[in-house]
């Protein structure tokens, strides 16, 4: 292991709409109606396909649905943050029926996961331990993708509309969302409803994405916008009564990430979630139902590569190429020592850190920095600390701060002045 000493007094004693649409067909040569296979699910390759291209980039479907689960568990939340979840709000609805608040729900907890079995973290602190089909003991669903397919799904902040039990909390809009069952009309109002940004990586369709399935038709073929489960679906499944309908041959309902509201309609329906009913239309279901299915969606990062010997057509589709993954850069600094005299023997409280930064395989920097915080709201970056620095090894710094070590709020590593990795933060 490579390691550097060096010395540093950091003194901190004062204060310091429309996204333009990239070309994505340049970037990976794909185009709407293209299949890519990649990721696995119950030990089976997961088919996705692109079904619009939009400000974001690709947008990838699974072909099928892959599995039924609710979208969100019924059950309250107690404890000294339970006022922040979804759970708190409309409490007396939702500890019945689960909640419809994508952004802390079982769903999206689930999907953004690459945790192991039983360590997912739930975010609105209720987990899906309820109904047949319950997946708290489940691991997070990116772990069925290889490193380097779980590299090309993209991070992207977008649009999540709010039902009435939420819209206190919207960012954006003036009113909410009508409640539209036909296809062609189910992203009315979408512009102005009340909303919220936030970042996924796999997220479900919304009715806006969903009307753009609909709208490409023509290139993906009649109702493509309905789907069918896959028959590790069918066999996994565990509701024992679920129809007789559901079956591989037929299209089975899947969920959408918008909420379901109505004017005049009962607190119950209107914390409900929308889903699309086979081919007849988009309906709304209770969150904790047990009979719904999973169609996730991504974005496709413009780094993706594709095998050679696929062609994006069904029966070859395209894979994704084994590249390396850069491993991201970590940092850490811990309190080693206080009441630091200088050496002009200046009399000052101050105390001594050591901060570790470790570059990361495939990655190089120029210079690095430490950013220092306080509890007063001041911050102050230090002098570069490293030239030249490449990893994979550690480099260890001692940071002397002229502040006492309870007064420091945060410590971050600055690469390149540019790229900011926390070291130690206080809440």
């Amino acid at each position: 292991m490579r390691k550097k000493m060096l010395s540093l007094i950091v003194s901190v004693s004062t204060a310091m709409s429309f996204v333009p649409a990239f070309a994505a067909h340049a970037e990976t040569g794909i185009k709407i109606g293209d299949y890519v296979q990649m990721g696995t699910y119950y030990g089976q390759p997961i088919l996705w396909r692109c079904v619009d291209i939009d400000e974001h980039g690709p947008l990838m479907l699974s072909d099928k649905i892959l599995c039924i689960k609710s979208y969100d568990a019924s059950g309250e939340v107690i404890g000294p943050t339970s006022n922040r979840t979804s759970h708190y709000r409309w409490s007396w609805v939702r500890k019945d029926g689960g909640s419809s608040y994508w952004k802390d729900s079982n769903m999206r907890s689930w999907l953004n996961s690459d945790a192991e079995a039983g360590k997912v973290e739930w975010l609105c602190g209720n987990p899906p331990i309820k109904g047949n089909n319950a997946y708290d003991q489940e691991a997070g669903f990116l772990t069925n993708f290889k490193p380097y397919e779980k590299a090309v799904i993209k991070e992207v902040e977008q649009k999540s509309i709010l039902g009435d039990a939420d819209d206190d909390l919207h960012t954006m809009g003036s009113e909410l969302i009508s409640y539209e069952t036909s296809f062609s009309n189910v992203a009315n109002k979408y512009d102005t409803a009340y909303a919220e940004m936030v970042k996924d990586r796999m997220f479900l369709l919304d009715v806006k994405q969903l009307y753009a399935v609909y709208e490409h038709t023509d290139v993906l073929g009649g109702k493509y916008y309905a789907a069918k489960p896959t028959k590790e679906c069918v066999d996994n499944n565990k509701y024992t009564g679920i129809s007789d309908s559901f079956k591989v041959t037929n299209d089975w309902y899947y969920w959408l990430r918008t909420p379901y509201y109505q004017y005049n309609n009962t607190d119950m329906l209107n914390n409900k979630v929308r889903y699309v009913s086979q081919a007849s239309g988009i309906f709304a279901n209770t969150p904790s139902a047990n009979d719904t299915g999973v169609r996730p969606a991504f974005y496709l990062a413009e780094s993706a590569e594709f095998n050679e010997d696929g062609t994006g057509k069904v029966d070859t589709p395209y894979t994704i190429k084994d590249v390396p993954v850069p491993v991201e850069p970590t940092a850490v600094a811990e309190r080693v020592g206080d009441d630091f005299a200088s050496e002009t023997e200046a009399d000052y409280e101050a105390s001594v850190w050591k901060l570790t930064v470790t570059p990361g395989e495939g990655n190089s920097y120029r210079s690095i920095a430490a950013r220092v915080g306080t509890t007063d709201g001041q911050s102050k970056d230090s002098k570069s600390l490293q030239t030249a620095l490449t990893g994979p090894g550690d480099i260890v710094f001692a940071l002397v701060i002229g502040r006492n070590a309870d007064d420091v709020k945060s410590i971050d590593a600055v690469l390149d002045g540019e790229k900011v990795v926390n070291a130690y933060n206080v809440e």
